[in-house]
């Protein structure tokens, strides 16, 4: 295979009809002083390099066993720009070009990546003649840290964000190479969870990014709702420094001289203040306003969506909860005045003060979407669903929990049922219906209706897969965060 930078050999894999292209270079290893530096061209090589092996993930915290990102063979460098491409082997008798899905990976924006076990089998994709691409980002530190030195080093004059300038190279070079493969740079799905959903968020309120992709699908991600306000600059730049000075450096030439291993991850005391530290940045260049000003003043582009969330998305991240005081004292520290009318509506509802904590934060995500979905369907169509389905043994429909069922991913040791494999493979079908069309009209499921604020119906993902009125509208849409939402006063009074 030939690219813009030289030649690949793949591996075609006869049993699944499918050839992957692993370990493809995008930009420049990111090292040394391109350490928090935007993503250089690559060099162009001579022969034929070997794409037979997956590179290594970006710079992280090493994933345990059991951790959900562990994968047994995995590595991790900062030499990392790295991406995989699985192409059907019909492709190329295919008579015309074939769509294109590019995976962005979840993580919190501290972990993930693309050689994840969840996604060494393309074969949901190639086997509908979807062409499957999944790149790196940089995450944590080496991915969105800013600092006043380094924007004032930089030829920007900003800091920060090169996790999303990875994510605009990555689609670059789809954009240069993938009709090589057989695909259509016309008809570019991006898609993703948690991070990944963010992403494409941040991408509709990035303006260079807007001729690189066609249409978006966005799991577990709002513009407001998963993770903290979106931070300006002078917020990035401030941390920054926090957390360089914590390591002995007050300069570029300082950070860029650590090792890896000591800009990896955060304390224990960091973790408490920062858990989500490092994100996407409102920068003012690449990225004008936070994704909510961009969404709150329609500037966001008009590209067709599908967006959603798990019932149960905030399950994983409560411990036992064993007195009413403790519940109080969440709902009141996250609703306010709300807080006490919140509470008394969810435990009348779940009984019990932990479920009730975890539908409420639950439903604060899953009113970021639809506030999201209500704000873009002025602009695009836009598809809404909610994921219900527990992995087998568990009774909560966790975030995360539709990964495995995005890709078709059912490891041993778990006791999937045919009724999992359905599901499965009826989300894939509405995913690569929508790549092929810009409409999620999948072949012997429910019709699924574009999203309208004034008759909100959506589809759930559960057995069997349904279209119905949203449970439970008008609690849903009380549960709101409003430190979500923009610091514009002005702003923010569109929606009081």
């Amino acid at each position: 295979m030939s690219t813009k930078d030289g030649d690949l050999q793949g591996v075609l894999q006869k049993d699944a009809a499918y050839i992957s292209y692993l370990g493809v270079p995008f930009a420049k290893p990111p090292v040394g002083s391109l350490r928090w530096a935007p993503p250089e061209p690559i060099e162009s090589w001579e022969g034929v390099r070997d794409a037979g092996t997956y590179g290594p993930d970006c710079m992280q915290v090493a994933a345990k066993p059991g951790a959900w990102n562990y994968s047994e063979d995995q590595n991790y460098s900062e030499d990392c720009l790295y991406l995989n491409v699985f192409v059907p082997e019909k492709a190329k008798y295919s008579g015309s070009p074939l769509p294109v899905m590019v995976w962005f990976y979840g993580g919190g924006f501290f972990a993930g990546g693309a050689s994840q076990d969840v996604y060494r089998d393309p074969t949901a994709y190639t086997d509908e003649n979807v062409i499957l691409v999944i790149p790196n980002y940089r995450v944590g530190a080496f991915g969105y840290l800013a600092h006043p030195d380094l924007s004032a080093k930089s030829e920007s004059g900003v800091s920060g964000n090169y996790g999303t300038m990875d994510n605009i190279a990555a689609l670059e070079w789809v954009q240069d190479n993938i009709a090589a493969f057989g695909g259509n740079p016309d008809n570019v799905t991006i898609f993703g969870e948690s991070a990944g959903s963010i992403i494409a968020n941040v991408l509709l309120s990035t303006p260079s990014a807007s001729d690189l992709w066609s249409k978006g699908i966005a799991q577990s991600g709002a513009i407001w709702g998963l993770t903290p306000p979106m931070k300006t600059l002078e917020q990035a730049e401030s941390w920054g420094e926090e957390f360089l000075s914590a390591r002995g450096a007050t300069t570029a030439e300082e950070a860029r001289a650590l090792p890896a291993e000591a800009i990896t991850g955060l304390t224990p005391e960091e973790a408490v203040e920062h858990q989500f530290g490092f994100q996407p940045i409102a920068d003012g260049q690449l990225t004008p306003r936070t994704t909510g000003d961009t969404f709150l003043l329609k500037e966001q582009d008009s590209k067709p969506i599908i967006i959603g969330w798990t019932r149960d998305e905030a399950a994983g991240f409560f411990p036992p909860i064993e007195s009413e005081e403790a519940m109080m004292s969440w709902f009141n520290s996250q609703f306010g005045a709300a807080g006490a009318e919140l509470a008394e509506a969810y435990l009348e509802r779940d009984g019990q003060y932990r479920d009730a904590m975890i539908g409420a934060a639950s439903g604060s995500i899953g009113q970021g979407t639809l506030v999201e979905a209500a704000i873009h369907s002025e602009k695009s169509d836009i598809w809404v669903y909610r994921f219900d389905h527990p992995a087998p043994g568990q009774d909560y429909a966790v975030h995360g929990v539709d990964v495995s069922y995005t890709f078709g991913h059912f490891p041993d040791g778990v006791n999937w049922t045919d009724a999992d494999r359905k599901l499965s493979e009826d989300l894939v079908s509405y995913w690569v219906s929508f790549a092929k069309s810009e409409e999620p009209d999948a072949f012997g499921l429910p019709e699924w209706p574009k999203y309208d604020p004034e008759n909100p119906e959506i589809l759930y993902f559960d057995t069997p897969v349904r279209v119905g009125e949203i449970e439970n509208y008008g609690r849903l849409m009380k549960t709101i965060k409003t430190e979500n939402y923009s610091r514009d006063p002005a702003l923010k009074a569109l929606q009081e």
